[in-house]
């Protein structure tokens, strides 16, 4: 295959990345009008104080969930200082398995 090719596949695999599908859009919006819905419903207010209290409800979630994020990267770094030598033989056995899973199925396709 040529390269120039592979190259303009890829760029445009991540140009796509990053950005979020109608799909995935459609999904987030149904989501939140679930939880407005289930907010109405649970404390019998309008629409108007469903969203504000959904909005406020996601956003002491991001707040806890944040909190957890920390915390977590806390005790990974607790956890390298102490015994670094164990981190580096995770990552490279790691590495080798992802690497062997990864690997191109099939015999060498070399054409030249």
């Amino acid at each position: 295959m040529d390269t120039r090719h592979e190259e303009k596949q890829n760029f445009k695999a991540e140009e796509h990345r990053d950005k979020p599908t109608d799909e995935a859009l459609e999904q987030v919006q149904d989501q939140i009008e679930r939880l407005i819905g289930q907010v109405q419903e649970k404390y019998d207010i309008g629409r108007e104080q469903a969203i504000q209290e959904a909005e406020r409800l996601v956003s002491e979630y991001n707040v806890k969930l944040q909190a957890v994020k920390e915390k977590a990267v806390e005790r990974v770094e607790e956890k390298t200082a102490q015994s670094p030598w164990k981190v580096i033989a995770l990552a490279l056995a790691s590495g080798f398995v992802l690497g062997f899973l990864l690997r191109p199925q099939g015999g060498c396709d070399k054409t030249e």
